[in-house]
C-alpha cells in the first residue's frame, strides 16, 4: 500500500524530486518566515497559489508550466454509509455521492430538440410538439431562449418558461469537456455506479455549467494500522485523481467538512475530535510549485530517441478521509473474557498434590492449548504485520503465565522427589503461596487490562493516526538541528533520509492533523466565500 502510495502521490510521469539546488535555495528564502509553523500551523501557506484555491504556473526540469488557463472544477464528496472493513483483506466498502461542476465556455448555441406544449387552437385540446432548435440561453429558473431550425436570415429568438416545455435536449455530453478522473485505490475492477447523471444547469454566451452526479457503491483499498489493536483508530480514504494535468483543470472542494449517515456494526464515530462536520474531511492535496525531475541530459537524449515522454506532469488530487474507531466490546467479552476464564480455571491445578505432577502438567497443558487457540482465532481474523498488537501482547502475556505454572509445578515435584517428609511439608506450603501469589498477581493483572480498555487510556491519538498513515493533509519538514520548519512538497513527504538544505542536519516529517490545523492548505469554497456567480450559486445550491 505505501509503495502504491508513493507512486501516486503527484501523479508524475517521471519522478519529481525536491533536492535539487534550486528547490534548497526555495526552502532557505522561505524557512527565515515559516520557523514555528509546527506550533503554528495557520502560517502554513502554499506559493503561488490563488484567491481562488487554483495554482497559477508551476515549474519543472523542462520549463514553466502555464497553469492560468485552467478549468475550476468543484467537487463535493458525501459518504453516505460506511458497509464494511475487512481487517484481513485491508479493504472497506462505502457508499457515497460525487459530485463535479464546472463553467465551459465552449458549449454555448448548440442544437438540441424541444418538447413543446401547445394547444389547438380549434378544438382547445393539448399536445405535445417536438421542434428543432438552438438554445441561446438557458436561466436558473428554467427560462429558455431559443431559435427554430432551420435559422432564419433575421434572427427570432422565442422565449420559453418552465411550465410551457416538457423536455430540452441535452447537449451530446461526448463532444465537450469533461474532467476525467479515477480512483486510485480503488479494489474493484467495475465501477459499480449505481446511478449517473450529467445536466445543464444554465447556459448563455460566456459558456453553460454543467452538473455531473454519480452514486457509488464499491470497494477500496487501506493499510490498516493495528499496534492498538483493539482500541485502534483507521482512516479510510478514497484517493482521487484527475487525468489531465493541472494546465487542463483544477479541483475545489465545494465543503471540507462532511459527515457520515450510517456505519457498520463493529465501528464507530469518534468522540474525542472536537471539530465540527467530522468524522469525514475532504480536502484536494497541495500542489508543489517547483518539480525536478533529476535525469541527467544524456538520459533525456536516450528517453527521446526511444520515444519516451521526458515532461513531468502534476495533477489534481483529492482525498475523502473517514475517521472511525473500533469498538473494543467483541473482542473484550469473545477473548479478553474467555482467557481471562481459561487463566482462572487453570489454578485449579493446585488442588492436586504436588506428587501427583503428571495430572497437573496434563491439565495445565490442556489450559495453554485453549489459550493458544485464541490467539490463532486473532491471527485469522487480521492480516499478517510485523509487529505485535495489543491484543496480541494480551494473549502472550497469558500464555506466559501457564507457562509460569507448568515451570513451577515441574520445580516442585522435582524438589518433592528429592526430600524428605519434613521439607515436603514446607513445599507443600510454598505450592499454596505461589498459587495465591499466582492469583491475587493475575487478577490484578485483568483488572488493570479491563481499566485500560474500559476508558480507552491506550486508544491512539488522532496526531498518531495521521503519522503512522503518513496522511498528507498538512506535511511539515522540521530539522532537528536548526529547528527550522517549512511545508513539505507532496512529491517528496514520503522520501526517507532527508537532510536540512541549510545545515545538513537531519529532517523528519510531521503529518498534521484537522484537528492542529482546522481549514486545509486548498480551503474549501465554503471556508473561503464566493467570488464569482457559479461559486455564489453552488454555496446556495450546490
Amino acid at each position: 500500500m505505501m509503495s502504491q502510495e508513493g507512486n501516486a502521490t503527484c501523479c508524475l510521469s517521471l519522478f519529481a524530486s525536491s533536492s535539487s539546488e534550486s528547490d534548497s535555495e526555495e526552502k532557505e528564502d522561505s524557512a527565515e518566515d515559516v520557523v514555528d509553523l509546527c506550533k503554528d500551523p495557520s502560517r502554513c501557506r502554499v506559493d503561488g497559489l490563488l484567491d481562488s484555491g487554483m495554482l497559477k504556473e508551476y515549474t519543472t526540469s523542462s520549463g514553466t508550466v502555464d497553469c492560468s488557463k485552467a478549468i475550476p472544477v468543484y467537487v463535493d464528496v458525501s459518504p453516505q454509509e460506511l458497509k464494511s472493513l475487512d481487517d484481513g483483506k485491508e479493504e472497506f466498502a462505502v457508499v457515497f455521492v460525487l459530485k463535479f461542476w464546472w463553467l465551459d465556455r465552449k458549449l454555448k448555441d448548440f442544437q438540441s430538440k424541444l418538447t413543446l406544449e401547445k394547444e389547438d387552437e380549434t378544438s382547445g385540446r393539448v399536445y405535445l410538439q417536438e421542434i428543432d432548435v438552438v438554445v441561446r440561453s438557458l436561466d436558473k429558473d428554467g427560462t429558455l431562449q431559443y431559435e427554430e431550425l432551420p435559422l432564419q436570415q433575421v434572427p427570432r429568438v422565442l422565449k420559453a418558461t418552465k411550465d410551457m416545455y416538457t423536455y430540452l435536449e441535452p447537449p451530446k455530453w461526448e463532444h465537450h469537456f469533461f474532467p476525467d478522473f479515477s480512483f486510485i485505490n480503488q479494489e474493484t475492477t467495475d465501477e459499480q455506479v449505481k446511478t449517473k447523471v450529467q445536466q445543464l444547469v444554465w447556459c448563455d454566451k460566456d459558456g453553460a455549467l454543467v452538473h455531473y452526479k454519480a452514486k457509488y457503491d464499491t470497494i477500496f483499498q487501506e493499510f490498516v494500522e493495528l499496534h492498538a489493536f483493539p482500541l485502534d483508530r483507521q482512516l479510510c480514504r478514497i484517493k482521487l485523481t484527475a487525468e489531465m494535468g493541472l494546465d487542463q483543470f483544477q479541483l475545489i472542494t465545494l465543503n471540507s467538512n462532511r459527515k457520515l449517515a450510517r456505519l457498520c456494526d463493529m465501528w464507530e464515530m469518534p468522540e474525542d475530535l472536537g471539530r465540527p462536520g467530522w468524522p469525514c474531511t475532504v480536502y484536494v492535496r497541495h500542489p508543489d510549485t517547483c518539480l525536478q525531475d533529476p535525469v541527467t541530459p544524456r538520459s533525456v537524449d536516450e528517453k527521446v530517441q526511444q520515444g519516451h515522454s521526458t515532461k513531468v506532469t502534476q495533477r489534481s488530487l483529492v482525498n475523502v478521509v473517514l475517521h472511525v474507531q473500533r469498538k473494543p466490546s467483541f473482542f473484550v467479552h469473545s477473548i479478553l473474557l474467555m482467557v481471562s476464564l481459561v487463566n482462572a480455571i487453570s489454578l485449579c491445578a493446585f488442588a492436586l498434590k504436588v506428587d501427583d505432577a503428571g495430572s497437573r502438567l496434563g491439565y495445565l497443558s490442556t489450559c495453554f492449548l485453549a489459550v493458544l487457540a485464541y490467539r490463532y482465532i486473532i491471527n485469522d481474523s487480521l492480516p499478517k504485520k510485523s509487529y505485535m498488537t495489543a491484543a496480541g501482547w494480551f494473549i502472550t502475556l497469558a500464555s506466559f503465565y501457564q507457562t509460569w505454572l507448568c515451570f513451577e509445578t515441574a520445580f516442585l515435584a522435582f524438589w518433592w522427589s528429592h526430600s524428605d517428609e519434613n521439607i515436603q511439608r514446607t513445599i507443600e506450603i510454598c505450592d499454596w503461596a505461589l498459587g495465591s501469589f499466582t492469583f491475587i498477581a493475575w487478577l490484578l493483572f485483568i483488572l488493570f487490562y479491563w481499566y485500560q480498555w474500559r476508558i480507552s487510556t491506550w486508544r491512539p491519538s488522532w496526531q498518531e493516526v495521521y503519522q503512522k498513515n503518513q496522511e498528507p493533509y498538512c506535511p511539515l519538514e522540521k530539522c532537528d538541528s536548526c529547528q527550522r520548519s517549512w511545508l513539505a512538497k507532496q512529491s517528496a513527504h514520503l522520501r526517507q533520509n532527508k537532510t536540512c538544505p541549510k545545515c545538513q542536519g537531519r529532517v523528519q516529517t510531521t503529518y498534521l492533523t484537522p484537528l492542529d490545523r482546522e481549514k486545509p492548505l486548498i480551503p474549501s469554497l465554503r471556508n473561503r466565500g464566493f467570488g464569482n456567480e457559479v461559486e455564489s450559486y453552488l454555496l446556495e445550491f450546490g
